[in-house]
């Protein structure tokens, strides 16, 4: 068991590693060949793609991953076909707003916004395949998804750098979805598995108990950060947006470790905790201990970066970017630290506390955030994250404490009256 699971973990930081390339290549790309107003635009265009990822996650994904991975393949393969349809569905929702609020705002913010309509259903779609390939334990094919993908993305990237391409942000978008719809379809040929377009409405009310809170904990998560971003770009304009977002891009290799993380660890707790609640409190440790380490690492890393080679890399945009590292450093060593306990949450079914956590966090990235950037710009709605971010990582582990102890009373009680009925059975609570 052990060595199976180190497999897919092997195999998970090799598909993140991919997945991730693909969205440093857009973002490291935009940084070093658009102007900084132009870099702010795309910068907001991204930051909007990774809140419709997160809710597409949310009402989807995640409760397929924490319902379904402990179940046969046949129960399985049903929740996957409903997960799959549902996202394509929201997709072209979300897709669709987007595309709207494009053409009502116009300008180079506007142009990103229709981009990423245009290219949110692949974007999506593609990324759900990934979880179901993780969920079902076929992590080699999620690596393989995201190769044809990251392969795709730089032929098309290669024709721009000839000039058969024009090198602006929609198009760098446009190409990037384009990658992410081939293999969108791919997942079609590897899964084996046609999905059910009409599946969302019942497949929200069904995990309600999760979909609701899990997506209300993100919008109220993401709402705060970019609530902080807009007020930014409003009160220092939108190269102070794009310094965030290029800080952000250096800890790229960073942020793929941390989601490849929450992506391959998932499942792995789920098993876990139907195991023993033991067992996962001690790898929620181990993996918090871990990626708080590595984040440790890489911030001392980027703080030591020599000016010339940051400006040989992501050009003009570099001094911004500089100027917040060490708050991002902080923040990034924050979220490593709340790993285990976020994901040890999840897996237990611990909806209802996390949601609560994220909420206890919110005022403190709200507050830190807007107050920061009124007086010190984009420094201090650095700040303002990495005081959240710490704070977040000592209110995660204090609920999912609770929800350990409140598994383990539940396991208890059920064992006892599954004893009584002579029918021992074990069913995780639903909090």
């Amino acid at each position: 068991m052990k060595k199976a699971a180190s497999v897919r973990a092997a195999w998970g930081f090799i598909d993140q590693a991919l997945s991730s390339a693909s969205n440093f290549l857009v973002s490291a790309l935009a940084a070093h060949s658009l102007a900084p107003r132009e870099f702010g635009a795309f910068a907001l265009a991204f930051a909007v793609y990774l809140l419709l990822l997160g809710v597409s996650r949310a009402l989807c994904t995640e409760p397929l991953a924490v319902r379904y991975t402990a179940q046969e393949q046949v129960v399985f393969d049903a929740g996957a076909r409903r997960a799959v349809g549902s996202v394509t569905v929201l997709g072209l929702l979300l897709g669709g707003a987007c595309l709207a609020v494009g053409l009502l705002i116009g300008g180079s913010a506007g142009g990103a916004l229709v981009a990423l309509g245009v290219a949110a259903p692949a974007l999506l779609v593609q990324d759900a395949w990934r979880y179901v390939f993780f969920a079902s334990g076929r992590v080699r094919s999620a690596a393989l998804n995201d190769f044809v993908w990251v392969l795709a993305q730089v032929g098309l990237f290669g024709l721009m750098s000839g000039g058969v391409l024009p090198r602006s942000g929609p198009i760098m978008i446009i190409a990037w979805g384009a990658g992410a719809g081939l293999g969108a379809v791919l997942g079609l040929r590897q899964s084996r598995i046609v999905p059910a377009w009409s599946s969302l409405p019942g497949w929200v009310r069904e995990h309600s108990d999760l979909c609701g809170r899990f997506a209300g904990e993100f919008i109220a998560a993401a709402g705060a950060v970019h609530l902080v971003n807009f007020g930014i770009g409003v009160t220092a304009g939108l190269a102070a947006a794009g310094s965030i977002r290029g800080a952000l891009l250096v800890f790229g290799p960073l942020s793929m470790i941390l989601m490849a993380a929450a992506v391959v660890l998932l499942p792995e707790f789920v098993r876990n905790a139907h195991f023993s609640v033991d067992v996962l409190t001690r790898n929620a440790r181990l993996a918090s201990w871990a990626l708080f380490g590595v984040s440790v690492v890489w911030g001392l890393v980027c703080l030591a970066t020599p000016a010339s080679i940051g400006q040989r890399l992501l050009g003009q945009n570099w001094p911004g970017m500089r100027s917040v590292l060490p708050q991002i450093a902080v923040m990034m060593c924050g979220a490593g630290a709340s790993v285990g306990a976020t994901l040890g949450l999840r897996a237990v079914g611990a909806a209802r506390r996390s949601l609560r956590a994220r909420l206890s966090i919110i005022p403190v990235t709200i507050v830190g955030g807007l107050l920061g950037a009124s007086l010190w710009s984009a420094a201090g709605a650095a700040m303002g994250f990495a005081v959240a971010s710490v704070t977040g990582a000592v209110i995660w582990w204090r609920h999912f404490r609770a929800a350990a102890q409140e598994w383990c009373l539940t396991a208890e009680i059920q064992s006892v009256n599954a004893a009584d009925a002579g029918t021992p059975q074990f069913e995780a609570p639903v909090s």
